[in-house]
């Protein structure tokens, strides 16, 4: 769950997995007050080894990065400028594991009780429940004011959840 956001529906077992953990979120150059050409290098990581669970779906884990430049500032609210993010996850049970390549498109990027929140919605292009619709929500909360001044801010993390219905 992310800071408080859950997806719901009136029958869990509409749902194909769920998972919740952590993204991070690494900006080169750093982040400072006014917006500048940044790289973003996105890493979610779902179930145990991102500090959450996979209650529904068979799944234990799950794992996906991307990567996307735009215009970015700590204090400046982000314009989601790359209408289409591609994120493969790999998915584990056990020693087996498989893959999902997602395409989300136009993500909806708002503020949040103080915490940057992205929505995205898309579609499973490749691998496990090809064809079904998957939701990602991420909050990156912990803005650190004082680094964001100064030396400039280069990691942002927060709970994340997938699912895929």
């Amino acid at each position: 769950m992310c800071a408080g956001l859950t997806l719901t529906t009136a029958h869990a077992d509409t749902f194909l997995a769920q998972c919740t953990g952590k993204s991070t979120t690494t900006f080169a150059p750093r982040l400072g007050p006014l917006p500048e050409m940044t790289s973003l290098k996105i890493v979610e990581r779902y179930g145990a080894p991102g500090g959450g669970t996979c209650l529904i779906g068979p799944f234990a884990s799950a794992t996906g990065s991307f990567s996307i430049t735009q215009p970015a500032s700590c204090l400046v609210p982000p314009s989601p400028l790359v209408p289409v993010n591609v994120i493969t996850y790999r998915w584990k049970i056990g020693q087996a594991s498989t893959t999902s390549t997602i395409v989300f498109r136009l993500p909806v990027v708002s503020y949040v009780a103080g915490q940057l929140v992205v929505i995205s919605t898309g579609t499973i292009t490749r691998g496990y429940a090809k064809g079904s619709l998957a939701i990602r929500v991420v909050a990156l909360i912990g803005l650190n004011l004082t680094q964001c001044l100064g030396n400039g801010v280069t990691t942002e993390y927060g709970p994340a959840t997938l699912t895929i219905l």
